[in-house]
């Protein structure tokens, strides 16, 4: 064991000794580079800051001499300038800052030194007007400051201050010895530094390191630096060497200051401190493998101890001690491990019966029965069963939910036990038990009947249950399980009020239920969109087919997915949905603006037949929605008939006599369409303001089987003429049942004798060989 803990510790320390080689690899090829950049970078803002430093101390300087010089100028404004003895006494009087020296001279305009302080009688009288700082002082408005030059009494540097005022010029010299002081306090951190001050011309006005004695030399470079950005770092090529440097201005002077150092000098401060960050990261790596050397040694002795342990525990010694409190608590995490791996088991069985099965009944649930569908495909077609309890919620009810699921458990129980091995049983919902089942549909729900011929004993009471039987038969490979439940639940809906208990749903049953679903649920977008389409089937007088008598207008749809719908399946769907007063308002308007210019065209009064079903003629809006279309529209009320059948009158007979008697005496025609079909009250035709009878194509189809067929519809248009009315007979389609109906007098015929529903455009080309005729 402890040749083993060696070994470990000796392989973590080979592998911290390669990690230490990499992070050092990394630093010289990775990050020295960047680390070497940070260093030059501060030691560049260090000689950034001593340089602001020390153009602030010479601008301050200026500053106060500019203002000791501008207060004397006030001074001497506020009395007689020209008088000697005041001059005296405020000379006298006043305190000079040391750089300035204590002469001071006064000259006219004309450049005549007037006055001298202290009177110095060799150079009163002088005519100063041609020397430079006069010159130059003359255009100036304010202070003028001259070229640095060396002084013939203390051969210090100086400059020269001339004032100009109102009717006098005042003159005195600073030294710039002070210079020397400044430089020396802002150079105390790093003798290695330099200084050099260059006028606004370029000359040498100071040179910290004497290396040119004559100080009016020119610096050679002074353009290019004078243009260039304060405090940044550049090189500068200097007496044929080359030295880092930065440079600032002095606002008050217009003197550029350049503080330098010697590249190499530079270079190797930051080698300098580029060593010792090197040393220091050294010692730290190796401080941190020495302690991890030490903690990796310790570790695999309590590693080892564990693994004895575990061993021992392996063996069966399950009473064996841990020395070190680390194996007790890896002892007691492997219980907690076992304890938990059981009771995720336990959990794992609890959560699957929740998740497959239905809690009361112990049957499959929903979820299972959709597994297990898709499954059954392998084995064979089969049926599906859904079972309901007749009157369930009676018992929930009257005897409360203990009862209800008493019954529900008991019901479970026996149909579990009827079906076979390859049957499938689960509970849907509520009272409804799902069964997968190959059997024949009949034998096997006798089968289930026998099984509860008997009364079941619940709580203390005796129940007979009664159940319903719903059979979805072939069920094919592509089916889906919910869309099958859907489709029979909705089937079933359909049989609610069905006293029979087995129901019997062929596959076929659930298509033509999906279809009227997708014909519901386009029509919304078709109403919309427009998709339906007019077809106008001519009425043609009974003896001359070439004279219209006028058009019934007729609705079509294709379907973009379902292809041509018909009528018989759409408008069902319409009224049920409370949407066919949409496309009948759809229908009369367009069938009225195209017939209308139909007839304006052919100089014809051609009349318009629209079919308004009950709902549409009962909507509020229906008068109002007629007669406006014709004033829009500018048709004649007299051309539009507009059909109801019997269902609609008997609806609401007072509400329909009311809107065909204002309708009426607005212009409008009525017929009854369909006449023959339902009762066919006569008393009807006697109350309404009908003017033509439409007879039923149910009838005319059955005009040639007999006598008393023919005497039918003789009577009926016979008793049509009596009362006033046109009768036009429906679905003439061949020349016998034409001829029958001439011979009886009807007026006139419409069918597929003569024309079909057709759409505008070939009604044009049918009115265009009518006229060449």
């Amino acid at each position: 064991m402890k040749r083993k803990t060696l070994s470990m510790s000796v392989i973590l320390i080979i592998f911290l000794t390669f990690v230490v080689g990499i992070i050092i690899s990394l630093y010289f090829f990775v990050f020295q580079p960047h680390i070497q950049s940070y260093i030059t970078k501060l030691i560049e803002v260090n000689s950034v800051e001593t340089t602001k430093h020390l153009t602030s101390e010479i601008n301050e300087k200026f500053l106060i001499m500019s203002v000791q010089v501008s207060s004397t100028e006030s001074a001497l404004n506020s009395f007689d300038h020209f008088n000697t003895e005041l001059l005296d006494t405020y000379f006298q009087n006043q305190s000079i800052d040391s750089l300035i020296e204590s002469e001071f001279v006064l000259t006219d305009m004309d450049g005549v030194i007037y006055y001298t302080y202290p009177n110095n009688d060799l150079i009163m009288g002088h005519n100063e007007s041609l020397k430079s700082y006069f010159l130059n002082a003359s255009e100036l408005d304010d202070v003028y400051v001259s070229k640095p030059y060396k002084s013939i009494e203390t051969g210090n540097e100086k400059i020269t201050l001339a004032l100009k005022s109102t009717d006098y010029f005042l003159i005195t010299n600073i030294d710039l010895s002070y210079l020397d002081e400044i430089f020396e306090i802002a150079i105390e951190s790093d003798s290695q530094k330099e200084m050099m001050i260059v006028d606004r011309y370029g000359i040498i006005i100071y040179d910290s390191s004497s290396k040119n004695d004559d100080i009016q030399l020119p610096l050679e470079e002074f353009q290019t630096i004078r243009t260039g950005e304060n405090n940044v770092i550049f090189d500068l090529n200097y007496d044929n060497q080359v030295y880092k440097a930065t440079k600032s201005t002095i606002e008050q002077t217009d003197w550029t200051v350049i503080f330098f150092q010697d590249s190499i000098v530079f270079s190797d401060y930051a080698s300098f401190i580029q060593i010792i960050l090197i040393d220091f990261i050294v010692i730290i790596l190796f401080i941190v493998i020495l302690l991890l050397s030490i903690a990796t040694y310790i570790f695999g002795k309590k590693i080892t101890a564990i693994n004895k342990g575990l061993s021992e525990m392996a063996m069966g010694h399950y009473d064996n001690s841990l020395e070190h409190s680390p194996v007790r608590i890896l002892n007691s995490l492997s219980e907690n491990l076992n304890f938990t791996s059981k009771a995720l088991i336990e959990y794992n069985q609890k959560l699957n019966q929740l998740a497959y099965f239905d809690q009361l009944t112990g049957l499959y649930n929903r979820e299972s029965l959709k597994l297990k569908f898709q499954r059954q495909f392998d084995k064979s077609n089969f049926n599906i069963l859904l079972i309901n309890i007749k009157r369930f919620s009676l018992y929930n009810e009257s005897y409360g939910f203990d009862i209800g699921n008493e019954i529900l458990r008991n019901v479970a129980k026996t149909l579990n036990s009827v079906i076979s091995d390859q049957d499938i049983i689960g509970r849907l919902e509520n009272d409804k038990f799902c069964i997968f089942t190959t059997s024949e549909s009949y034998a096997f729900i006798q089968k289930i009947q026998d099984c509860f011929t008997q009364s079941i004993t619940v709580g203390k009471m005796l129940v007979n249950i009664n159940l319903k039987y719903y059979i979805l038969e072939h069920i094919n490979q592509d089916s889906d399980f919910d869309q099958s439940i859907k489709n029979l639940q909705q089937l079933i809906s359909q049989e609610k009020t069905s006293m029979k208990d087995i129901h019997v749903f062929k596959t076929e049953s659930s298509d033509l239920y999906e279809r009227q679903i997708d014909i519901e649920l386009s029509l919304e977008e078709s109403l919309v969109n427009r998709d339906f389409r007019i077809v106008y089937q001519p009425i043609v007088s009974k003896d001359r087919p070439n004279e219209i008598r006028g058009f019934e207008a007729l609705a079509r749809w294709k379907h973009k997915k379902l292809n041509v719908i018909s009528p018989l399946e759409f408008i069902p769907i319409l009224e049920k949905t409370n949407k066919i007063h949409r496309l009948d308002q759809f229908v009369i308007f367009e069938s009225i603006k195209e017939i209308g210019a139909l007839s304006r065209r052919y100089n014809k009064k051609f009349i318009l037949s629209c079919n308004v079903s009950v709902e549409t003629i009962l909507w509020d809006g229906f008068v109002d929605f007629i007669k406006s279309s014709i004033e829009r529209l500018k048709y004649n009320p007299a051309l539009l008939e507009i059909e109801i059948t019997e269902s609609t009158i008997i609806r609401d007979p007072i509400a329909v006599k009311s809107i065909i008697n204002e309708l009426t005496s607005y212009g409008i025609r009525f017929s009854q369409d369909d006449f023959g079909d339902g009762y066919s009250s006569l008393n009807y035709l006697t109350q309404l303001h009908i003017s033509t009878l439409k007879i039923s194509k149910n009838i005319i189809d059955h005009l040639c089987d007999g006598y008393n067929n023919r005497l039918l519809v003789q009577t009926v248009i016979h008793l049509a003429h009596e009362l006033g009315f046109e009768v036009v007979a429906e679905g003439v389609e061949t020349p016998e049942v034409l001829s029958i109906l001439v011979d009886q007098g009807c007026d006139f015929i419409q069918g597929y004798l003569f024309y079909k529903p057709l759409p505008l455009q070939v009604i044009e080309d049918v009115m265009k060989q009518i006229n060449l005729k």
